[in-house]
Formats: structure tokens, sequence, C-alpha cells
């Protein structure tokens, strides 16, 4: 049988143990509510994206109003905040600072690494929204009452933008729209995932416009230092990957259609491999010998003219020949006036003068051939 003191000691190791891995699963559980976002479930439907009657103010890119349908997903209450970016990248590239803040100064391929290592975390597939999820969330879903903004048609009311504000404001202070769903309209633009394109005219299903990793990208929503007409639901903007500023942020998805891989840009293709000598000087007689041809030609095209007018003044010089003695009697054209008879002449010699010409240019140019 072990002393008393050796059973004590096993006894308070035991209990050590056991609450150090209390103190690590509620560790764990803090860090997992801190870095993952609130979600709101969003029922799929059928709506119309794009600028509508219930919209004013439009530009031709948010044109035409095409009906969408999409699968249900979950999107998050609020945009990426501050604390959560910190728990997932250990940095902070926001110039407005505070935990509660959405991020900003992120750029779209930022989000993406952001993504990639909170999946790893969570072993959940976040991603961006589409800019159809996106529209239709800001929308209302399938609670929609039509607003011109996420929630209401007093911009006041549910966004932060150029009237009432001069820089980010904390998630969540404003109303909500019919979902539940904070800060669509203001605060930080919004990347999605899709790349930039006009509306299509048909009728879309789960539509996502994937392209090149390099490709211009959409954001929605407007922001803090935007005006009212910015910060509709329908409203569109786009910049680089690489482009960041203290204006954009974003929010998660989870679910919905599945987005297929970004495809990457095809590979530049090596140079093509110099000509040898040989070639160079094969190629250079080839050029020379149909540039020849080429100027052969127009030298015959020239001829032709040239000889096409000689025949037009041949043709006017007898005619002028065979009527001379009417327009002098005044019998030309039924007048007798000297002012008409010298008006005829001067034409007739208008015209041989013009016909020269031409046959001078034509000279000059087959000289220079």
């Amino acid at each position: 049988m072990r002393p008393a003191r050796i059973r004590d000691f096993t006894m308070k190791k035991i209990i050590f143990f056991i609450a150090l891995g209390i103190i690590s699963v509620n560790i764990h559980a803090q860090n997992s509510q801190t870095v993952e976002p609130e979600m709101v479930f969003v029922q799929g439907g059928t709506f119309q994206m794009g600028c509508g009657n219930e919209q004013r103010g439009c530009y031709y890119y948010e044109k035409p109003s095409h009906s969408v349908t999409v699968s249900d997903f979950s999107i998050g209450k609020y945009e990426v905040t501050q604390a959560q970016w910190q728990a997932v990248m250990d940095t902070n590239p926001s110039r407005f600072k505070g935990d509660n803040l959405p991020v900003d100064n992120v750029n779209w391929n930022d989000t993406q690494e952001f993504i990639q290592k909170l999946n790893a975390m969570t072993g959940k597939n976040y991603r961006l929204p589409t800019e159809a999820e996106w529209e239709y969330a800001a929308r209302g879903g399938n609670k929609s009452k039509g607003y011109i903004y996420s929630g209401s048609n007093n911009v006041d009311d549910v966004a932060w933008y150029r009237d009432n504000s001069d820089s980010t404001h904390a998630t969540g202070t404003k109303l909500s729209n019919e979902l539940g769903i904070y800060d669509l309209t203001g605060n930080v633009w919004e990347w999605c995932f899709d790349a930039h394109t006009d509306y299509p005219d048909s009728a879309q299903i789960n539509p996502v416009v994937v392209a090149y990793s390099n490709s211009l990208r959409m954001l929605r929503g407007g922001d803090w230092n935007g005006d009212a007409k910015y910060v509709r639901v329908t409203y569109r903007n786009w910049a680089s990957p690489n482009y960041h500023t203290n204006e954009f942020g974003f929010r998660l998805v989870l679910g919905g259609h599945v987005i297929d891989t970004i495809p990457q840009a095809p590979p530049v293709p090596p140079p093509a491999p110099e000509p040898t000598f040989e070639e160079r000087t094969a190629n250079s007689i080839d050029y020379i010998a149909k540039r020849n041809d080429s100027q052969e030609d127009r030298i015959k095209q020239l001829e032709k003219e040239n000889q096409e007018l000689r025949k037009e003044i041949s043709d006017l010089k007898e005619y002028v020949n065979e009527n001379i003695e009417w327009i002098s009697t005044g019998s030309y054209g039924g007048s007798s006036s000297s002012a008409s008879r010298e008006s005829s002449l001067m034409g007739l010699r208008e015209q041989i003068n013009y016909l020269q010409n031409e046959i001078n240019n034509l000279r000059y140019e087959l000289q220079r051939k």
C-alpha cells in the first residue's frame, strides 16, 4: 500500500491536469467565439437583381434588372471586425482602430488569405458572398419590403455614410434590415467573390463570375465616406484585387452554391527562338519580292488611270473644238450674251486644267515608283 503522501501527490496531479484541460477547453471556446462570425440564415429564393422601379438615380451598370434565383446560405450578421481579423491573422491593417470596428484597409487577396486560415482553424468552408447573394441578403431576402437601402428608405436609420460620419463605426450600431443583418449599407465597402462583368438580360440561377485571379472584383454596400446614392442596395463598385483603402472591408458566407476554384491566368508562352541568318535572309528576300510585286501592281494601276485621264482630256478637247464656234457666235445653249459665252469658256478651261493636274500628279507618283 502506497504511503499517504504519495497518494495525495498523485491525486493533486490528477486534479491539476483535469483543471488544465477544462481551462484549455474554455480558452478554445472563447477563441472560437472571437474568431467565428455570428451568422444569419438566408432562405433562398428568386428576386429581381439590379435597378428596378423602387430605386432612383441608377447608373447604367446597375442595369438591366433581371431575375436571379439563389440557394439557401448563411451570411455574417456583422462585417468582419478587427478583433476577428487579429485573432486569425495576428495583425491589424486598419486605419481606424477598435476591436468592434469593421476591419478596413484590406484588399480582395487579403480576404482570401484570411478565409484560408479561418477555415483551417475551424474546419468550415467560409467564403465571400457572390454579388447575387449579397444583394439578395441586402434586399431582405424573402422578407424584403423593397427598400432603397438595406432595411429602410431613410438612409440615416441604417447606414454610416458621408453626411453622418468621418470614420468607420462599431458594427451593429444602426438598425438591421428585414433579416436582422447590420451594416449592409455604409460603414465599409464589402468585397464579393465575383469578378466584374456587365449584367445579363436573361434569368440566372446562382450566378457567379469566376475569372482569372487578377481580374477586377466586385464591392457592394458603400462606405462611411460616400454619398447616399452609393449605399443603395443596387449600386455596384469594383476594384483591383490588390487595391486596399480604409473604405474596404468584408463579411463572410457559409453554404449556398459551391464556387469553383479560381482559375489562374494562362502562362505566358516562351519567346520564339531567334531565326537563323539563313531564315532572316530568306524572309528579307521574300519581303522584298512581295513589296516589288505590290509596287508593280500599283504602277500598272497608275498607268491605267493615266491613260483614262488622257482619253478624257482628248475627248474634252474634241468637244471644245466642235463647240467653240457655237460659243463664240452666241448660239451655244441658246444665249447670245458675252458674259454667258465667257462663262462657258471658263468652265471648259477649268475642266481641262483639272484633268491636266491629275495627269501631273500621276506622273509624279510614277516617277517615285
